[in-house]
């Protein structure tokens, strides 16, 4: 059925077109007066065509016929222009009219020729719009297969491409240029695709390649098969554009798959074999040469039970049996290696036919030797593990949640006072557990269904003799019997709670020290900062807690003080050992200083790294002020004593020159002897008041820490005495006069050793202490004399050279001894206590 808008008054001759068209039966009729009426009509209904009159009461005819063209494109316009001019139909037929009627046709002739033509017309637009459908379905269809078609025109240079063409290479437009194709495919490829179309042209070559373009919508990658044909006819070249990235994927994914299968196949720890239906191998992967020895090579062609041992063949032969009646059960037997030696093996094998209809077994052969050995030893170890859950000399019950006794070992039974475990068969463990922490028991059981496992707790049971004693149990949930249990491993930890008790008690002794001694206790970090005071730091320097916790000690301690201070902290952090004696000035609140003397040791945290200083600072500003008095008392005594020896010194000089001119005076002999005895006497009170200078400013100032290298100070050695040293690089804690211990010893070498020809001074750690050892290879000392030599007066000399050396080191604890061998020379070894020295490093 044609359905036709017809638009105008239906008046005059129209009406007569109207009228014969209204009479075919495959032809409906619609009305519209006007020119909006009929725009109405064709917004909301479906028209086959449009006849309209010339005239209309708003616009003309081709108006409307603009209009239809404009908004429905192609569809049929019959304009009815009346007795018009022949211009009005020509400028119809160019605007598209299909069809003009007019005043001069005779209607009666013309019907059958009208319907028909109106008819054509309605058809062609129907055959174009299928037509058109078509061509779309088959560009939808090319686009979503990935396909394209295209022609080259080798004369112009222009391609026309589909739609699907334009998506795949990324193109805009329809038409385009063979450089513009040629400019998305890859440099490498361009040259190739280039020869390869002009082969096609003018040697009528096949045309099938292809290559990777640069799609340029997106700058994809995309691999693309190009196939074309050359119609001579038309010069025209006709081809297809596939887009094969997913093909090109899938086939490298397969070669991929390919390439790891043969890598497993190749690699992995299992064999795969084929055997045929008479029992020959077809195939044994290489794994086979590793894991027992055989190439393929070595079994291609042979019967699969040539490498079964003897005893499990019946078995093997049984399963291939089984396997024609679908059995794929797993089988274990023993495979003959190619050394003459066994493995257990396990084998999984399916029956395969194959295209052509041939059967074949296709299997896996699993070494499970390891897997042998190891089961055995799961058997010994659940052995091992039941003696030593029955022998443990800990508790171990498994009990339900319901509070059930599962299962006791015996020291379990033990800690209850039971000896007999059927005493305990079946009752609740609730029983023994003490009234204070049933409640946590109950808890804690929760706990452990619920999977918070495990964690450590302590419980007060009873005994069955009415004892209350402490445990410490770790509660696990386990799977026991076919249902969920709780595992618990008990110890008694009686002794350890009273311990703990005492530890308790013993901290509240040690608060109340800390809290009610004079003596401030303290802790600083690592870099110095107060972590903690005693309460008694305000009684003795003013401060509160809250103005020295968190400062530096640097705040408080005299500018003077902090090297000493400082020094003495690097020590202990350096040795790790207890250090006490560093003297230092403290601020008070009220801006007074205040003498402390300080002891303190390292606390390390349990990875050894420092965490604190924990020390005990004491309070000697009485000690000070007293020791300043005694110093300027001496001060005072030994100016005296320095005045009196002077004039003392100017008088035996004054002796010494009257005993010279009567020495020159006197002609009797006996009287030179006298006056040589008397110059004797008056030397010897010269050496010991030259002495007393020496011995005043003995401990007369505070001892310092002395690199050892720099208290040998060379003498003027004879040239005939060579000094060998062999000291590490340590400092050691000695009065200000240490540096006279070694040149004292050296002046006895060079008086008393006589045949000395080297002294050498070496030292090393001795246990705790360090020992220096002073040797020379003169004539020695004798036995008797060993311990003489240090008193004073002993000796050919003033005797006061070793006494002085003895007294220098016993300051700081430092002890010396003579260990030589008359005759080979003198071995002094002195001997530094532990606090008293440190390596440099």
């Amino acid at each position: 059925m044609i359905s036709l808008l017809c638009v105008g008054d239906g008046k005059g001759p129209l009406s007569r077109y109207i009228q014969i068209l209204s009479q075919s039966p495959n032809i409906s009729l619609d009305f519209s007066l006007t020119f909006h009426e009929a725009l109405e009509k064709l917004k909301s209904a479906s028209y086959d065509g449009v006849l309209t009159a010339y005239h209309l009461p708003e616009k003309n005819g081709l108006d409307l016929l603009h209009h239809v063209r404009e908004v429905y494109g192609d569809l049929p316009f019959i304009l009815y222009t009346g007795a018009e001019k022949e211009d009005i139909a020509n400028d119809a037929l160019s605007y598209g009219a299909d069809l003009c009627l007019t005043d001069y046709i005779d209607i009666r002739f013309e019907r059958t020729r009208l319907i028909h033509v109106i008819s054509r017309i309605v058809e062609g637009r129907e055959t174009k719009l299928a037509l058109q459908k078509s061509i779309a379905q088959l560009y939808h269809a090319e686009y979503i297969a990935g396909l394209g078609h295209w022609t080259y025109d080798p004369d112009s240079g222009m391609i026309s491409g589909s739609l699907g063409a334009q998506a795949i290479i990324g193109c805009n437009t329809e038409n385009f240029t063979i450089d513009d194709l040629l400019n998305v495919v890859l440099i490498k490829d361009r040259s190739r695709i280039r020869a390869s179309l002009q082969e096609l042209i003018h040697q009528k070559r096949s045309f099938h390649e292809e290559c990777k373009i640069r799609r340029q919508t997106d700058n994809a990658l995309v691999d693309v098969h190009f196939i074309a044909e050359y119609d001579p006819a038309s010069h025209t070249v006709f081809g297809i554009i596939q887009d094969i990235t997913g093909r090109k994927k899938i086939e490298r994914a397969l070669r991929l798959s390919e390439s790891k299968f043969r890598m497993l196949v190749e690699n992995i720890n299992d064999v795969i074999f084929s055997v045929n239906p008479k029992g020959q191998i077809g195939y044994f992967s290489p794994a086979g040469e590793r894991l027992f020895g055989y190439r393929p090579a070595d079994l291609a062609g042979r019967f699969f039970l040539d490498v079964v041992y003897e005893e499990d063949r019946p078995a093997i032969l049984k399963r291939f049996e089984e396997l024609e009646k679908g059995v794929l059960t797993p089988l274990e037997w023993r495979l003959i290696k190619k050394d003459g030696s066994l493995s257990w093996v396990r084998t999984s094998t399916r029956p395969v036919t194959d295209t052509g209809g041939n059967l074949k077994y296709f299997g896996v052969i699993t070494d499970i030797t390891r897997e042998k050995e190891v089961y055995a030893a799961l058997i010994e170890s659940e052995e091992k593990y039941r003696s030593l859950v029955s022998y443990s000399l800990e508790g171990i019950i498994i009990l339900d949640f319901d509070g059930k006794l599962l299962f006791a070992n015996m020291a379990a039974l033990h800690l209850v006072g039971v000896s007999d475990p059927a005493l305990l068969s079946g009752v609740n463990v609730m029983d023994f557990i003490a009234p204070k922490s049933r409640d946590q028991v109950l808890l804690d059981l929760t706990r452990v269904r619920e999977g918070i496992d495990p964690f450590l707790a302590e419980y007060q049971i009873c005994t069955v003799h009415g004892e209350k004693i402490w445990v410490e149990c770790v509660g696990k949930l386990i799977r026991y019997e076919g249902r969920d249990a709780d595992l618990l491993s008990i110890r008694d930890v009686s002794d350890r709670k009273a311990a703990e008790e005492e530890l308790r008690a013993s901290e509240e002794r040690f608060r109340s020290f800390v809290e009610y001694a004079y003596d401030i206790v303290y802790s600083l970090t690592p870099d110095g900062v107060f972590t903690y005071i005693s309460p008694n730091w305000a009684d003795v320097l003013g401060h509160t807690t809250q103005e020295i916790i968190g400062s530096s000690y640097t705040d408080i301690v005299h500018p003077d003080d902090i090297g000493a201070t400082s020094k003495f902290l690097e020590t202990i952090l350096s040795t790790g050992q207890k250090m006490g004696g560093v003297e230092y000035r403290v601020r008070h609140k009220d801006g007074s200083w205040k003498w402390h003397v300080s002891s303190g040791t390292l606390v390390r945290n349990p990875d050894g790294t420092p965490k604190a200083f924990l020390g005990i600072a004491h309070d000697i500003t009485e000690r000070k002020k007293s020791e300043e008095a005694l110093v300027q008392a001496n001060r005072q005594l030994n100016l005296l004593s320095s005045i009196t020896r002077h004039d003392i010194l100017n008088q035996i000089n004054a002796i010494f020159i009257y005993l010279d001119a009567m020495k020159d005076m006197a002609h009797d002999q006996r009287i030179g002897e006298f006056i040589d005895n008397i110059m004797a006497c008056t030397g010897k009170i010269q050496s010991h008041i030259e002495f007393t200078k020496t011995y005043e400013g003995l401990g007369l100032h505070e001892p310092e820490w002395q690199a050892l290298i720099h208290c040998i100070q060379e003498p003027h050695l004879p040239e005939s005495i060579q000094l060998v040293l062999d000291l590490p690089d340590v400092f050691i804690y000695a009065d200000q006069m240490y540096s006279r211990v070694f040149l004292n010893l050296m002046d006895n070498s060079i008086r008393h050793g006589k045949t000395v020809t080297t002294i050498h001074i070496s030292a090393q750690r001795s246990g705790d202490e360090f020992l220096i050892a002073y040797a020379d290879d003169g004539v020695g000392i004798p036995p008797e004399d060993k311990e003489k030599i240090f008193e004073r007066g002993f000796g050919n000399n003033t005797g006061l050279g070793l006494f002085l050396v003895r007294e220098i080191l016993a300051l700081t604890g430092i002890s010396i001894i003579e260990r030589g061998q008359e005759g080979q020379g003198a071995l002094f070894e002195i001997r530094v206590p532990k606090g008293g020295w440190m390596s440099a490093k």
